[in-house]
């Protein structure tokens, strides 16, 4: 995320929601470990949920364990994104559709019915991809490989063909027409329906 400018922010819901469900009615501690993780302080918010686990019976203390260990995992983007929002010198920004496009991307693609995909075969579509866009699909097919050696990608290579897509100049895109739109068809209720679409997406 670095070279993206990116910043890691743990997301809100999902850890309310994961304390929430481990401290239950224990209400006092909950909004304390809210509030070191607001912050960003690790240590002050094990603590308390170590604490917490000691007061419990055994099948809530594992799930308090268990957030302690996601909290551990997850250190680098606790604090809230928020508390850094209003400083002059913040880098911090707001995260809008981040998680929005996350879903529409890669989600949808991995586990929507009928394309449920293992980590192996993400990283061989990724190599697949990669390859047809650096114009060299059928040299790496033909060439013969190694089934021990698990399919890379180089780093370089990967730079390159992001640095390309971001520099492609897109504007023929957005200057495309619809020639149903004004054809000898444009009275009919199909082409009405399309029309209403462009001036929503307008």
């Amino acid at each position: 995320m670095d070279d993206w400018g990116g910043q890691y922010h743990l997301c809100r819901f999902h850890l309310n929601r994961a304390l929430t469900r481990a401290l239950g009615n224990d209400k006092e501690t909950l909004r304390a470990v809210q509030d070191h993780c607001r912050r960003g302080e690790i240590d002050p918010a094990l603590r308390l949920l170590g604490q917490a686990a000691g007061r419990v019976p055994i099948t809530q203390a594992k799930e308090i364990r268990q957030v302690s260990k996601y909290l551990k995992s997850n250190a680098d983007g606790l604090q809230d994104y928020r508390e850094n929002l209003a400083k002059p010198d913040s880098a911090w920004r707001r995260t809008g559709a981040i998680e929005g496009n996350v879903d529409k991307l890669s989600v949808r693609r991995m586990k929507n019915q009928g394309m449920s995909w293992s980590l192996q075969g993400i990283r061989k579509m990724l190599w697949l991809r990669i390859s047809l866009c650096e114009d060299k699909l059928q040299e790496r097919l033909c060439s013969p490989r190694d089934e021990n050696v698990p399919v890379t990608l180089p780093e370089k290579m990967i730079r390159r063909v992001i640095d390309r897509t971001l520099k492609y100049d897109y504007s023929d895109y957005f200057r495309a027409t619809m020639p149903a739109l004004s054809g000898p068809h444009s009275s009919r209720p199909w082409v009405e329906m399309l029309k209403s679409l462009t001036r929503i997406a307008v």
